[in-house]
């Protein structure tokens, strides 16, 4: 799925909160690099193995993994 980001915060320990412009909600789930979000720019989730979930941010070819919240 491939998204825009509408929000970001930050919990706690820097982990991002990410409401992408389908309204959906995603938490970072594990340490990770700091993509250097920003409203509007291009993510994309895809599913692991395992039941997992990597956000991918276009511009920087990184991924962090994430679960969605809402």
């Amino acid at each position: 799925m491939t998204a825009h980001v509408a929000t970001i915060a930050r919990r706690s320990g820097g982990w991002v909160v990410l409401r992408l412009d389908n309204d959906q909600v995603w938490e970072q789930s594990e340490d990770g690099p700091d993509l250097r979000l920003q409203v509007g720019e291009t993510v994309t989730i895809d599913k692991g193995i395992l039941g997992a979930y990597w956000l991918t941010v276009h511009a920087y070819h990184a991924a962090i993994k994430v679960r969605r919240t809402q």
